[in-house]
């Protein structure tokens, strides 16, 4: 607020002074330079309001309005009556109105032409300013004062033209004498006095000013002064005498001292004209006023077009003098960077020459020799030595290489101990190498001396290190003389200590990583020899596998199938019937132990997959009820079973793989269970649509009992293989094979079961599938056996069976279903039978004396072609590929022993559908 009234108090005091000088310079231009006829030449209170608004700003106008009114307000005012009163005191006015706006209009004009206030720096500047400032804006001044005092009857309008002509050049008159010195006057008060770095400068020059300059000033204004006298108070035509002067002026003293002398000139001479003096006395005054007026122009416009090229070459040459300086810098400086990029250069090369060598060979001890050696010849020192780092059983450096110059003697063979060594210390523990320039006084280890007869002067010592870990350290001599080392030795060593301490690390990496290539090597052939093994082994296990399927089927075939021969038997009775439901029994059970062995079998080895066709759900879990059922009532046991009414009538799945977790799931569940339920749970969670014909089904299917129940310490190893819990009776019924193998295929079914229990209250097995289900279905009919199947479909059949008691079981199984059956024990006889007769279908055993049954298919194939029989494999071969193998080799189907006469019923049906696709 203070320094806002301080601004504003400021701002009145200086438009008060303007008014006041405006004013003043009026009443003695008309005391001083008014002619008879009231006529003043020049009117230099113009000159001081345009150079006050330009200096101040345009704020300053008020100054200008009010100095104008009080100089013309005594002039012209009348006051006869108050309405001449008050129309004189509106002409005045108006002619206050007419000049503040041509000064106003002169300077804005000027500001945004020039973009400054000071126009005498350059010599464009300088004629804009004469012309919109000096001779434009007067046109409004005089327009509007003459067109007031015409209006107001003081001038006639006949007068008007002359009156505004004489009223314009002393207004333009006024501006060019007095504006430019008064802006030279405000330049040099901001430059010099205002400033401070200036002023001390203007000061310093003042004080250098000497005598000469001193008279040279004197003579400059006494020559003038006498031309002016002679001139304008005189008879002597030497006007034009001046404008040497003023070019002098303009030369030695400036702006500033040719302006004002401007200003001494012009005042002489209108003071002189307007007496009726001088070489421009003419019996016409106006004649007499032109005249000056036209010499004041000339002598305006000479001199401050001049001191504007002046200017304006001073500013030139201070430009260029200020970039030849900067020229002659940077021309220093490059030569300067020239040398210290060759210096560069040459170490840099000698570096890459060092490291090149280093990189060439990863012998350490090469690296050693090569380093000490350039180093020490680059750098022109007495000895170079290279020391390695061992920190057990003590830290020491021990040499490893050394340059020596001349006869130097040789310290390579004495080691370092860093324990309580200061100076080895202190370059451990620095980036930087270390510089010592050694005065007799100092007491450095013998170690890194030459002798104590022959003392060390300067040494440059830094460490290698890899990764912040010192691995060693260089160190350089010097014996003849005392030297400093320099910034580009100091830095071209440490980046050899760097190339050398990594290539130190590269080598000691490289001598680990030969020892783990050649450990991995061993480990590599170690690990071939344990792979073949294994590979062995699991050849010898499968091998081992399929022989023992193979071996055990077959006679499990002879057991079943006569079970099967036996159970319609006429006039069987009721224990000779249970006996043969014990044997079949037994026989399945047997049956189940060979395929969980061989399930994970498949399993561990990754054959085992899961195979998607379609079948019928409610189907399947029905089955799967009446199974468990039977179960449950040898127990007596409650079997409880709730299905969703929106379970999918056709689904695609693995048939076999899902019955078969479900299967050992509750037979487990009923095994351990003697009192109370068991409870089949099947529940649909979502639907979403999949595409045109599909749509997946997200069913859970959870196993409830209230058995014994599990340990909570082993529902982490129940899943495991061969892992049985419970008691020890019931661990003898099985092999613990069933969970392990059920939750391997659940999971390449995309599930996991989850497992709850409780001790004593039972426990809860349940898994969740994602089921494709078909959308558009039509329900298969279960196939029945058909006893009239001979009579409706005649067959000529041959069995390629080598075993006894499996071929007494097919002829059995045949004739059940209306077969007459030839039989061939090998592929030579199955051979031998076609040449002579045809036969519709060869059931063909794989594994015979002579020919097997894949070779003889074989031989079927190129002796008859496309007219060949029918052929189904029927083997003991059930392991993974087994399949395949006889599909490949050109057989139609495939079925797997012990037979069921429901496989051997199903295989001819599907030979009759696909061979009579019509029927």
């Amino acid at each position: 607020m203070i320094s806002k009234l301080r601004l504003i108090f400021t701002r009145l005091g200086l438009i008060a002074v303007l008014a006041f000088v405006y004013y003043e310079t009026a009443q003695f231009s008309r005391i001083l330079a008014s002619t008879p006829q009231n006529v003043t030449p020049v009117w230099p209170p113009d000159g001081f309001a345009t150079a006050a608004i330009l200096l101040f700003g345009y704020w300053i106008w008020p100054g200008v309005l009010i100095g104008s009114f009080l100089a013309n307000i005594w002039a012209f005012m009348s006051s006869n009556n108050i309405i001449t009163l008050i129309l004189s005191t509106l002409q005045v006015l108006a002619i206050a109105s007419g000049t503040t706006l041509g000064a106003l209009l002169g300077s804005f004009l000027l500001r945004k032409s020039i973009g400054d206030i000071y126009p005498l720096k350059r010599l464009g500047d300088a004629i804009k300013f004469l012309f919109i400032t000096g001779m434009i804006g007067p046109v409004v001044n005089a327009t509007v004062g003459v067109t007031a005092l015409t209006l107001g009857g003081k001038i006639s309008s006949s007068a008007y033209s002359q009156t505004w002509l004489t009223w314009w050049i002393s207004n333009v008159a006024g501006i060019f004498i007095f504006t430019p010195a008064l802006l030279s006057w405000g330049e040099f008060i901001k430059d010099y006095l205002l400033n401070r770095k200036n002023r001390l400068k203007f000061r310093l020059q003042t004080l250098n000013i000497n005598i000469f300059h001193i008279s040279e000033a004197v003579l400059l204004l006494g020559s003038a002064i006498w031309i002016c006298k002679n001139v304008f108070w005189g008879q002597y035509s030497l006007e034009y005498m001046l404008i040497p002067c003023l070019v002098w002026a303009a030369f030695r003293f400036g702006k500033l001292g040719a302006t004002n002398l401007i200003v001494i000139v012009a005042v002489i001479a209108v003071l002189g004209t307007v007496r009726r003096l001088g070489s421009f006395e003419r019996d016409n005054l106006n004649e007499s006023l032109i005249l000056l007026q036209c010499f004041i122009g000339v002598m305006v416009l000479t001199t401050i077009v001049l001191t504007a090229v002046l200017a304006e070459k001073q500013q030139a040459l201070l430009i260029l003098k200020k970039s030849q300086q900067k020229l002659l810098d940077k021309s220093s400086e490059l030569q300067q960077t020239a040398v210290t990029l060759e210096q560069q250069f040459e170490r840099a090369l000698l570096l890459k020459k060092i490291t090149e060598k280093i990189r060439q060979n990863l012998d350490t001890q090469e690296i050693f020799s090569t380093t000490v050696n350039e180093v020490g010849q680059a750098l022109k020192v007495n000895k170079c030595l290279i020391y390695t780092y061992s920190s057990s059983p003590v830290p020491v450096l021990i040499p490893r290489a050394e340059y020596l110059q001349n006869d130097y003697k040789s310290i390579a063979k004495l080691n370092i101990h860093v324990h309580q060594n200061p100076y080895v210390k202190k370059i451990f523990t620095n980036d930087q190498a270390v510089a010592y320039v050694l005065n007799d006084n100092d007491n450095i280890p013998v170690t890194f001396t030459q002798h104590k007869d022959i003392p060390l002067k300067s040494m440059l010592s830094v460490r290698t290190s890899y990764k912040s870990e010192a691995n060693g350290l260089i160190s350089i001599h010097q014996y003849d003389g005392f030297r400093q080392w320099n910034h580009d030795e100091i830095e071209f060593l440490e980046a050899v200590a760097n190339q050398v301490g990594i290539a130190l690390a590269h080598a000691h990496l490289l001598e680990q990583e030969k020892q783990q290539r050649e450990q991995l090597t061993r480990q590599n052939l170690e690990l071939a020899a344990a792979k073949q093994a294994a590979v062995n082994a699991n050849r010898a296990k499968s091998e081992f596998l399929t022989n023992m399927s193979h071996e055990l089927r077959t006679p499990l075939n002879g057991i079943l199938g006569v079970t099967q021969v036996l159970q319609d038997l006429p006039k069987l009775t009721v224990k000779e019937k249970e006996d043969i439901a014990i044997i079949e029994q037994s026989g399945l059970h047997l049956l189940t132990l060979i395929n969980d062995i061989l399930d994970i079998s498949q399993i561990e080895y990754g054959s085992m997959e899961i195979e998607q066709k379609k079948f019928h759900f409610p189907d399947f879990l029905k089955e799967i009820v009446e199974i468990s059922q039977n179960s449950s009532a040898e127990k007596n046991l409650v079997f409880h079973y709730q299905f969703s009414p929106d379970i999918p009538v056709i689904v695609k799945g693995d048939e076999k793989r899902l019955r078969q977790i479900l299967l050992n799931l509750l037979r487990n569940a009923i095994k351990f269970t003697f009192t109370g339920e068991v409870r089949f749970l099947v529940n649909v969670i979502t639907k979403a649509p999949n595409n045109n014909s599909l749509f997946v089904t997200k069913v859970k299917f959870e196993i409830t009992d209230t058995g014994v129940g599990i340990p909570a310490e082993k529902l982490e190893t129940i899943f495991l293989a061969f892992e049985q819990i419970g008691e020890t009776r019931l661990k003898s019924q099985g092999t613990g094979l069933g969970l392990a193998i059920s939750q391997k295929i659940a999971q390449m079914m995309g599930s996991d079961i989850k497992v709850t229990s409780e001790l004593g209250k039972g426990s809860i097995f349940s898994f969740v599938l994602d089921l494709d289900s078909v959308l558009n279905h039509t329900e298969n009919k279960t196939i029945s056996l058909d006893k009239n199947l001979a009579q409706n479909l005649p067959l000529s059949i041959l069995v390629a069976e080598d075993n006894l008691v499996n071929q007494k079981i097919a002829e059995k199984l045949f004739q059940k279903i209306g077969y007459k059956i030839d039989i061939a024990v090998n592929g030579c006889e199955v051979l031998n039978y076609l040449k002579y007769k045809f036969y519709d279908v060869i059931f063909m055993d794989i594994q015979m004396p002579e020919l097997d049954g894949i070779e003889a298919t074989k031989e079927i194939y190129q002796l008859w072609g496309a007219n060949r029989p029918y052929i189904i494999a029927m083997t003991a071969n059930a392991m993974t590929g087994d399949r395949e193998d006889c599909l490949a080799a050109g057989m139609d189907d495939y079925i797997s022993k012990p037979v069921k006469i429901e496989a051997i019923f199903r295989a001819i049906q599907l030979m009759q559908e696909r061979q009579f696709p019509d029927s």
